[in-house]
């Protein structure tokens, strides 16, 4: 039998458009479930940037490349924690926009 993980669901109301609180937001939940012994934490949808932005061009403004800044800073607490973490997040490419989910750890 293959090792035995214990996942994480975090439920969490992100402030829209405020990536770099949401983001501090999540380092914070990765370091308590870690203590509780999750080796993976799985975040809502948006996570990082909020939901429900009024406009195309609003969400713009806060969605990032995968890589990006946000991605960086996740894989940096994540590898400093030994853990994995699926986050929600608004992705830019090019000029198209997704909503998106990363896997990182």
């Amino acid at each position: 039998m293959g090792e035995i993980w214990k996942v994480a669901g975090v439920q969490m109301d992100p402030v829209l458009g405020q990536k770099r609180h949401n983001l501090e937001r999540i380092v914070d939940h990765l370091e308590g479930c870690t203590r509780s012994g999750a080796r993976l934490v799985v975040f809502p949808e948006c996570a990082l940037t909020g939901y429900c932005f009024e406009s195309l061009s609003e969400a713009a403004e806060h969605a990032e490349e995968i890589p990006g800044p946000a991605v960086e800073a996740l894989a940096e607490g994540c590898r400093r924690l030994g853990v994995f973490a699926m986050a929600g997040m608004l992705e830019r490419s090019g000029r198209d926009l997704f909503n998106a989910c990363v896997l990182v750890g």
